[in-house]
């Protein structure tokens, strides 16, 4: 292996000139810095191959295909035959495939375009320290989770030196060089503010190169697109100390990239849920004042991601009234096949407003899906809703709630409900709730267990979230790994050009054969 120096620095805070490790070589823990030297300028190395990119940061992944090209030839030296072209035509020789990137061809050539077609980071002698700056930013991208092969060439680790403004290849070298730094730049800017998922609506990233263009510290107004959230940070910090093949890299870059498209909570206090660790937190500031497990739905009736929602009330021994999908493909089912099980379910069938027996009903002429039948649950103390209901505010009749089946909250794969959140310490929870309004635990378990449904509405809504990271910084700083319950790293690692990421452990959630275990499949 051949040796590398550590990035050294100046007293001022600038990196100073030092060997940047090779692109394929295990990444220093320690930013590179950018030094000037022969650079290998093919459009192999500008776009393609992922071995390079996938080495600096320990993933498998490619260029996405509305990134590739044809490869790019080495300039050549100017004609001597011919007048040598002047820098500025030089540069619009490189604004179009496939030197630069497809969808970005419009947004360099009109930043260009502003500039007289003229040099952005080479000052005529040398490479400005912007340029550098640049540069130090787009190969240290995996620091961030990123993939260097997306900002640079395979390859380049180096600016060129022993250069000037002058015909033939060095001005063409200039030139090439001078369009590489603007268009990595660019996407860079956008990735690390905006999130690299194709899926979600993202801007072009002109807004944000200007203003990187008019920051006196072009490296400082990078730094404020990096997310201060304590989650981030401690994901980047994570991934700064697996070694480079450990395949948790993948997952923690992942995650940063939910992280990044995650806009920071601005609320005093909130309740967070990540559904792939099956946790909860009451934050206060963003600090946990209070986490628990919690039971997901499971895989044919999963739990949504909610980014927006609230508690606004929470509904004390609650009635449960079973939604019209476990009605439709759960209890009439089971109707039909079996109605003696009906009795060992604690539910009430109604007709309107008035009560059936089940056993009077031919329900093999029943259609599961129209019909005049509902189906509710009382309170009591083997209630599936439990002592309490937490009320939100989504469209798809998704709540938290408490649970008499304690030993669900003990399994490790915890995917076992019919898409609500079941949560392990209502008592807490409820209290923590309402403490600001003047309640007491004892008020708040004498309300839970009083068999008369009663509800205290928030003076205050409840900020929620149900999110989904697999990598996620739990209490004390250290990171948990959380299974793919749903698929989603693997669909997400696609979109990105991560690569399928490392398989997670998750064994799917069986259903009982007892009458119990049937009731249990039944609850929300």
């Amino acid at each position: 292996m051949t040796e590398t120096n550590a990035c050294t620095r100046q007293d001022d805070g600038r990196p100073s000139r030092a060997l940047v490790a090779p692109l394929g070589l295990e990444a220093s823990s320690e930013p590179v810095a950018p030094t000037v030297g022969p650079a290998a300028l093919s459009r192999r190395s500008l776009l393609t191959g992922a071995a390079a990119g996938s080495a600096l940061l320990g993933l498998t992944g490619c260029v996405s295909d509305t990134n590739q090209a044809e490869p790019l030839a080495t300039p050549e030296p100017a004609d001597p035959s011919l007048p040598p072209l002047p820098m500025d035509a030089q540069i619009q020789t490189f604004l179009q495939p496939p030197h630069i990137r497809p969808e970005q061809v419009a947004s360099v050539g009109s930043i260009y375009a502003r500039s007289g077609y003229l040099p952005l980071w080479f000052d005529g002698r040398q490479w400005t320290p912007r340029g550098q700056a640049v540069f130090y930013y787009l190969v240290n991208a995996y620091k961030e989770g990123l993939l260097v092969t997306d900002y640079l060439p395979i390859g380049f680790t180096q600016l060129p030196q022993n250069i000037a403004d002058r015909p033939g290849r060095d001005r063409a070298t200039i030139a090439q060089t001078d369009v590489i730094l603007t268009d990595g730049l660019l996407r860079y800017l956008r990735d690390l503010s905006e999130g690299r998922d194709p899926q979600l609506p993202r801007s072009d990233g002109l807004h944000l190169f200007d203003l990187a263009m008019r920051a006196p510290d072009i490296g400082g107004y990078i730094n404020t697109l990096v997310p201060r959230n304590p989650q981030y940070l401690g994901l980047r910090a994570e991934l700064d100390t697996l070694r480079r093949l450990d395949n948790r890299r993948t997952l923690v870059a992942i995650n940063m990239e939910r992280w990044r498209r995650l806009q920071p909570a601005s609320h005093e206090l909130d309740v967070m849920v990540n559904l792939p660790t099956f946790h909860l937190e009451c934050r206060r500031l963003g600090h946990s004042e209070l986490h628990m497990p919690v039971v997901i739905g499971k895989e044919a009736r999963k739990t949504p991601i909610l980014t927006e929602d609230r508690i606004v009330n929470l509904k004390f021994s609650p009635d449960w009234g079973v939604p019209p999908t476990i009605e439709a493909e759960d209890i009439i089912p089971i109707l039909q096949a079996r109605p003696e099980l009906f009795a060992k379910m604690n539910l009430q069938a109604l007709r309107g407003n008035q009560f059936v027996d089940v056993m009077s009903v031919d329900w093999s002429k029943v259609d599961p899906v129209n019909n005049s039948y509902h189906f509710r649950q009382p309170p009591g103390p083997d209630a599936a809703l439990g002592g309490v209901r937490f009320s939100l505010t989504n469209p798809y009749d998704i709540y938290l709630h408490d649970s008499p089946d304690r030993s669900k909250f003990r399994r490790r794969n915890r995917a076992l409900s019919s898409g609500c959140v079941r949560v392990g310490d209502a008592a807490s929870l409820a209290h923590w709730l309402l403490k600001d309004e003047g309640w007491s635990p004892e008020q708040v378990q004498a309300h839970m267990t009083s068999g008369r449904t009663t509800i205290q509405a928030l003076r205050r809504p409840m900020p929620v979230t149900m999110n989904y990271f697999t990598a996620w910084v739990g209490p004390g700083g250290k990171v948990r790994y959380g299974m793919d319950v749903y698929g989603l790293d693997k669909e997400l690692s696609e979109r990105i050009d991560f690569g399928a990421p490392p398989e997670h452990p998750f064994v799917p959630a069986q259903a009982a054969e007892t009458a119990e275990g049937v009731a249990e499949e039944l609850s929300p």
